[in-house]
């Protein structure tokens, strides 16, 4: 999977942004002020894992995909997918977009490479994150 372009600006959004444990573990990011959360608070890497890998790169039917996500937010999209070509099965071209880059001090704090049971990814997806535009 090749780079992940980030284009980032000030967030312009009220409150602030805690991580919460979801139900399969995992972390999602909450805004109580905006009352609006990243991922589903039953289990961010259960959903993400069944819409977005089971029910959308795994059905694209293709070993060549080419992948938009608009609202990169917190990656663990992109991580997931990140996994899934590692496998050497798939080849993905991925660019993901995201105005309002979550601070790595929350995508530490949510730690989705050991949610996913690959904490020795950590370093790779922070740097992936990290990347400049």
């Amino acid at each position: 999977m090749g780079p992940v372009r980030i284009h980032a600006a000030a967030s312009p959004f009220p409150g602030e942004w805690i991580p919460v444990l979801t139900g399969d573990g995992s972390f999602t990011l909450d805004n109580a002020q905006l009352q609006e959360h990243y991922h589903s608070v039953f289990g961010a890497a259960t959903e993400s894992r069944h819409v977005y890998i089971t029910n959308g790169l795994h059905r694209s039917g293709g070993r060549n995909v080419k992948v938009l996500e608009v609202g990169l937010g917190t990656g663990l999209n992109a991580l997931l997918t990140w996994m899934a070509c590692r496998t050497g099965v798939l080849e993905v071209e991925y660019l993901g977009l995201e105005p309002f880059p979550v601070a790595p001090s929350l995508l530490a704090a949510v730690d989705h490479a050991r949610a996913v049971g690959r904490p020795e990814l950590r370093e790779d997806f922070e740097a992936m994150m990290a990347a400049p535009e």
